[in-house]
């Protein structure tokens, strides 16, 4: 699941969608998902709302990269080690095994070091 779809919402699955009811007829199933918008009172408190969209989409545009290595052109990849320990997370962590809480400790340990 993508971790702005769960910042912004609380998806729910409802029903799947036979393949063969869409033509041509795709490789997999269909699903109907509801999306429940997400107060921005409730959502997971981060720094600067932006910096943090910036800081996950960043961290995803290259998802074989560890997160120090993809957030280069955001901060220096030493700023970013230093952030990785301030929040408890790996240096060698990658983009796709982090949580939606731990890419927020990562953006307050970031806002904190600036």
């Amino acid at each position: 699941m993508n971790l702005l779809t769960l910042y912004y919402s609380n998806p729910r699955y409802l029903f799947k969608i036979d393949r063969r009811k869409y033509h041509p007829a795709p490789k997999v199933h269909g699903a109907v998902v509801a999306f429940d918008l997400t107060p921005p009172a409730q959502r997971l408190e981060v720094p600067d709302e932006a910096e943090f969209v910036k800081l996950v989409k960043k961290a995803f545009s290259q998802r074989r990269k560890v997160v120090r290595n993809s957030l280069r052109p955001l901060y220096e990849p030493a700023q970013v080690a230093a952030a990785l320990q301030a929040a408890g997370l790996s240096e060698d962590a990658r983009a796709q095994d982090l949580t939606l809480q731990e890419f927020g400790a990562l953006a307050w340990a970031l806002a904190k070091d600036e």
